[in-house]
Parts: C-alpha cells; sequence; structure tokens
C-alpha cells in the first residue's frame, strides 16, 4: 500500500495530485519530496541520508541535554527503545541517539496534541523553547487560529517516521511499528506507507524490521508528459 492510495481521501493531498498532473518533470519530483526535511540520496551512510542538520539547529541541539532524558514524560515503547539503545553506546553516539530519542518524544508529543486541539494554539508538554517553538514554525498554518493542516501533517508523519529510525540505529521492530500506528490512531498500513514515502523497507511478518540502508531509495515519481 503506497502513500498516495493511504492518502486517497485527504483532500489536501488529492488537490496537491492534481497540481503535480499539469506540471513538468522536475517540478514533479521537487513537489514529490516537498515533504521531506533536506536529504541526500547519493549519501554511503543512512544517518547522512536524512542529515541532523537537516532536521535541528545548533541551538534546537543543545537545548535537547542528553541528561534530561530520564525526566521525559511518559515516554511511549519506541523512545524507551531508543534510549536503551543509546545507553549502550559510545560517549559520543550515546548523546546524539539520546538527543534523537528526546526530539522523537516531542514530536509525538506534539502530533498528540495536534489531534486533541486542531483549532487552538499547539503547545507541548515539558518540551524546550526552541523544540516546541521550531514545531509550530513547521507545522502550524498562522492565521486567526494555528492549526495543522493535512498537508502538514503528512510532513510531521514523515520527520517522525525518519527521526525514529535515526534514534534507533535505522532498525525497528515491527511488533514496535504497530505500537506506534496505534499511538498515531492510524492504521498500520498507513503507517508503513509514510516508512516507505521516506525510503524505509519493510520486514516481513511480525518477527521482522522497518529499516532503512544507503544509498537512499525513495518512491520512484511517475515521468508526466511535457505540455505542447
Amino acid at each position: 500500500m503506497g502513500l498516495d492510495q493511504a492518502l486517497a481521501d485527504d483532500p489536501v493531498e488529492r488537490n496537491l495530485s492534481e497540481q503535480m498532473a499539469s506540471a513538468t518533470d522536475s517540478t514533479a519530483a521537487a513537489a514529490a519530496t516537498a515533504h521531506l526535511p533536506p536529504h541526500d540520496v547519493k549519501a554511503s551512510d543512512p544517518d547522512d541520508a536524512f542529515p541532523t542538520s537537516g532536521l535541528l539547529s545548533n541551538e534546537n541541539l543543545a537545548a535537547l541535554n542528553p541528561k534530561s532524558a530520564a525526566s521525559l514524560k511518559n515516554p511511549c515503547s519506541l523512545v524507551r527503545l531508543a534510549l536503551a539503545r543509546a545507553g549502550a553506546l559510545p560517549k559520543k553516539q550515546k548523546k546524539m541517539r539520546t538527543r534523537m530519542g528526546m526530539y522523537l518524544h516531542y514530536l509525538l508529543s506534539f502530533y498528540g496534541a495536534s489531534r486533541r486541539r486542531s483549532n487552538k494554539e499547539q503547545t507541548i508538554d515539558g518540551a524546550p523553547p526552541s523544540i516546541a517553538e521550531q514545531l509550530v514554525a513547521l507545522f502550524t498554518e498562522k492565521g486567526k487560529k494555528q492549526s495543522v493542516t493535512m498537508s502538514n501533517r503528512t510532513k510531521l508523519l514523515c520527520r517522525i517516521c525518519i527521526v525514529s529510525l535515526k534514534a534507533n540505529g535505522f532498525a525497528i521492530p515491527m511488533e514496535e511499528v504497530a505500537s506506534l500506528a496505534d499511538m498515531l490512531k492510524i492504521t498500520l498500513p498507513k503507517l508503513k506507507a509514510y516508512y516507505r514515502e521516506v525510503g524505509a523497507k519493510m520486514g516481513r511478518g511480525k518477527e521482522g524490521t522497518v529499516s532503512l540502508k544507503a544509498p537512499l531509495t525513495l518512491p520512484k515519481v511517475k515521468r508526466l508528459s511535457r505540455p505542447s
């Protein structure tokens, strides 16, 4: 099941598809990855395929203090797994992975808040100010009220997939992915579609894993005929 099928009933995504139908090949290619953060399809290391610098500024990284990880409020099982795995790594890697685990926690908190308060200002309990400000700036539309549009929700879910992979060493047990789908209140096939959209591969069965390898392979963009 691809992301297009998973979002077939989404009017925002349907409108994007209609716009792409009249675009040139290069424009279509750009539009097809507009929901992804900066990425490098030629990178030989999966960590560089979606570089940390494209997800977090230096200020954001500094705000994610690894020493505060133990104080996260009700982290989900996938965040707990990421932090546990980080604890077994050398010091430098441990710090970065812990930061990724914390960032994943705040992304999930923001997602939950956006579902509960779709027409109100978004808040994230316990998030450092710079992280909260980043998420509001990236994923809300400013008007009379702050809101997370369906298009921005797509971007948010793709970022959740990317950060969950980075935080877990690019391999996540399928049972954890199923648990994440429940938490996000979307079906497992739809969540798998988002993971595929960021280049992840699906293992088979409940004992499989969702993984990301380099070089990055994103879903192919259909070549469109140029206007005559």
